[in-house]
């Protein structure tokens, strides 16, 4: 007789295993004017169970593979019956003293992650301790005065944000039907779908084909207490759990001015326009040139990050000498790969589908003032003359860069994963802490904030306020975060409420010197932090 809690096995894909080994962390944030919260709670506890039963593998465990795993570093996903049966939604309330802000005055803030921590709303730590099985995904519901704030952690090797969005737009199913009619999406079996992202090139691919990641020997990517680089550790310059470099970095959320980068958008088009006519004369063919605002956003990040590292830690301006002429700073990007193999992954997968992409260019060119011999008025797009070839040029690099991500590339890139002995390696290859790079992650596609959310008590119709990361500090990593219709949900006039927001984190002294940056803060109609 089978057992009824026999426990299922499966592994993870490349894809999945060379991603970070922790958790995307998300808080999604609703004013609730219900005195009661038990309805809430139900419909909570109801809903989940449903869409568990649809995703069962996400009430299981992430663990080192049972056949060699200690020794490869690769990671498989174990579930029972029993895991799915007993997932729930964890419930806290958020009071003085432990918590003495109401959810009204954390709206008149902007939502600061800093009165967010990781550890105040969520039962799992943000860096799991991967030598141990550890929980594939949490999800925890906070009720505080006037507000309620789901914080959702899912593991980075099992699924990411596209991943984490699919499985929220059942959860929301799930609610508006009370867990009681099948969720409205394809049936599938996922171990079966991630054989997708399993066949490599029939060759091997050497390293310097991707330059976004590096062989790191001296680095096991997993975390044993007490450990330090080098030995068992995977801990960083800048990892938030390493006490001594806690009040080194600063995270914030700066608002843009969506028309600005509009207008930026449009200029950096007639630049790279104008540049490839100029490289290209005489062509009969020239393609027209494609840039996305969030091309545009990464620029002006990468551009002005680097110039307030300049002032803050080499001491140098545009006008100076860069601190060595051979320096370069490489944009690490998160790029998506759906639409960018074949056969294509479907829209309901659930697994990890990113890979990193990177543009170099050298800090001198970053810091550089504008360019002669092109003709296009910066100054009519409202762009800072002092920044507008190095915008032009970072933007043109970063559009390279996310064309590199073809079928062909993600399978060389699959090949390379296949024939490194312990994947935990393979890392990406970034200096974010106290160095010359920068990492950019895009929540801004996913739909994150579409859709109401049918959970009694909730106010604004059951649409999010707010979302967020739980407060981070991570030196050089960046994330353009959802797109929220403020005006619209929030019946607000305000100019602060329509802007586009991006969470930065660097070192303070880098962090000031951004602040003070009147080309940057130009576009900022908003500082949160």
């Amino acid at each position: 007789m089978a057992d009824d809690n026999e426990d299922h096995y499966f592994g993870l894909t490349p894809i999945d295993q060379i991603m970070p080994r922790g958790y995307t962390r998300m808080a999604f944030c609703f004013p609730f004017v219900s005195d009661n919260p038990v309805p809430a709670i139900e419909a909570l506890q109801q809903a989940y169970k449903a869409t568990i039963a649809r995703f069962p593998f996400m009430a299981g465990t992430v663990a080192l593979e049972r056949d060699g795993g200690e020794h490869t570093g690769r990671l498989e996903v174990r579930y029972n019956n029993h895991d799915v049966e007993e997932a729930h939604v964890f419930i806290k309330r958020l009071e003085p003293p432990e918590f003495p802000h109401t959810y009204e005055e954390l709206k008149s803030m902007g939502m600061p992650p800093s009165k967010l921590p990781g550890p105040l709303i969520s039962p799992l730590s943000d860096f799991p301790d991967a030598t141990r099985p550890c929980p594939v995904m949490a999800l925890q519901a906070n009720f505080l005065p006037g507000g309620l704030i789901l914080a959702v952690y899912t593991h980075r090797n099992v699924t990411d944000a596209t991943g984490t969005a699919v499985f929220l737009y059942a959860l929301r199913q799930s609610l508006e039907t009370h867990g009681d009619t099948p969720i409205n999406l394809p049936e599938f079996a996922d171990d079966k779908l991630r054989l997708l992202l399993t066949p490599g090139l029939p060759h091997t691919s050497p390293l310097h084909e991707h330059p976004e990641y590096t062989l790191d020997t001296d680095l096991v990517a997993v975390s044993s207490p007490g450990a330090s680089p080098g030995k068992g550790s995977d801990r960083r310059e800048d990892d938030p759990r390493v006490e001594e470099t806690q009040h080194l970095n600063q995270g914030k959320i700066f608002v843009l001015s969506e028309e600005k980068v509009e207008d930026l958008k449009r200029y950096l088009v007639s630049r790279a326009s104008e540049e490839q006519s100029m490289d290209q004369a005489g062509s009969r063919t020239q393609r027209p040139v494609v840039m996305t605002k969030d091309d545009t956003l990464c620029a002006l990040i990468w551009v002005f990050v680097t110039r307030a590292r300049a002032r803050a830690l080499w001491h140098t301006t545009p006008q100076s000498e860069s601190p060595d002429d051979e320096l370069s700073s490489s944009l690490n990007m998160s790029i998506s790969i759906r639409g960018h193999i074949e056969p294509p992954i479907p829209a309901f997968y659930v697994g990890t589908s990113v890979v990193y992409s990177q543009a170099t260019l050298p800090v001198k060119t970053l810091l550089g003032a504008d360019g002669a011999g092109l003709f296009i008025d910066a100054q009519s797009y409202s762009v800072p003359p002092s920044a507008a070839s190095a915008l032009a040029q970072s933007a043109i690099q970063i559009r390279h860069a996310v064309d590199r991500v073809t079928p062909s590339h993600v399978r060389s890139l699959i090949s390379l994963c296949h024939s490194t002995a312990d994947i935990r390696h393979l890392q990406a290859n970034v200096r974010c802490a106290g160095g010359p790079d920068v990492l950019i992650t895009s929540w801004s596609d996913l739909n994150l904030s579409e859709g109401v959310w049918v959970i009694p008590g909730l106010g604004n119709n059951g649409n999010v306020e707010f979302i967020r990361k739980p407060w981070s500090r991570q030196d050089g990593a960046m994330i353009l975060m959802p797109r929220i219709d403020f005006a619209n949900y929030h019946g607000s006039d305000d100019d602060d409420a329509d802007g586009l927001e991006v969470l930065i984190q660097l070192r303070k002294e880098a962090m000031r010197c951004l602040e003070q940056d009147t080309g940057f803060m130009s576009y900022v109609t908003r500082v949160i932090e």
